[in-house]
């Protein structure tokens, strides 16, 4: 089975030659132009991805283990980008 999110399992790395010759001037240029790092970016992404899912009802283990954590890590992701634990967010929607 495919993964939910298939675009978190994309690096640097896996974007095609012709954008970049080197992983180092790609990275550069994607945080000129989102001002993130790739990883703050995905990890960005996730949460917000997590907002989805938990806004349609979904229980926190269940979100992150579609997208990809643990039960605990997610936790920490989600409470580092945006600033409440995922279980609170859930409440208030």
């Amino acid at each position: 089975m495919a993964p939910a999110f298939p675009v978190f399992s994309v690096a640097p790395t896996g974007f095609p030659v012709f954008l970049c010759e080197r992983r180092r001037s790609l990275t550069r240029l994607f945080r000129q132009e989102t001002g993130l790092s790739v990883g703050q970016w995905r990890l960005r992404r996730r949460v917000v991805a997590a907002i989805v899912l938990l806004a349609e009802g979904r229980s926190v283990t269940d979100t992150a283990l579609t997208l990809g954590y643990d039960s605990v890590g997610a936790r920490q992701s989600f409470r580092k980008v945006a600033g409440a634990a995922p279980s609170a967010y859930r409440r208030s929607t």
